[in-house]
């Protein structure tokens, strides 16, 4: 396998591009978020006030409980010490 020599103008193009990439990739992240967590309809008043927290309260709740799933997933695939009982 033949040996790449890579210049410092070489990497610094890379990370330029990366940044470019990582850039794109968090606006549309973002695009996402906004589009998930916008609400459907805007209501005025207290019971509008009530559904825009109550849909946030959701959205918080569904947020954390797939990061505890996701850090449980991970927790078993780790190897660690065992507790003993």
């Amino acid at each position: 396998m033949p040996r790449v020599r890579y210049t410092l103008n070489d990497i610094e193009a890379q990370r330029a591009e990366m940044r470019v990439r990582l850039q794109e990739q968090e606006q549309a992240l973002k695009a996402q978020i906004q589009a998930i967590a916008k609400p459907q309809h805007q209501q005025s008043g207290k019971l509008g006030t009530f559904l825009r927290i109550a849909e946030r309260a959701v959205l918080v709740y569904q947020g954390v409980s797939t990061g505890m799933r996701f850090v449980n997933s991970v927790k078993g695939i780790l190897p660690g010490k065992r507790r003993r009982r």
